[in-house]
């Protein structure tokens, strides 16, 4: 079962959660009306590392090198802006 987060701005724009444990993944899914535009597969291992930036995780504990050569992918400037 999904959750649904209407986004602030209006104009149909949803955010689904829904977690797959059979898989290992929760997915996170972004909608305009009825239509998917974008949907990311988060393994299930991630959830509480995601639960703590949410909640306001102390962003000087993330050290922003370390991060970037686990998540190769995560371009440095959006490390370092998110801390």
């Amino acid at each position: 079962m999904a959750e649904f987060f209407v986004d602030e701005r209006g104009n149909g724009r949803t955010m689904r959660v829904s977690r797959h444990p059979d898989r290992g993944v929760a997915v996170v899914s972004i909608w305009a009306g009825g239509l998917c535009r974008a949907s990311f597969r988060l393994p299930l291992s991630e959830v509480d590392r995601v639960a703590e930036v949410l909640c306001g995780a102390d962003p000087d504990a993330i050290d922003p090198m370390v991060d970037s050569m686990q998540y190769p992918g995560l371009a440095p400037e959006i490390i370092a802006e998110a801390s």
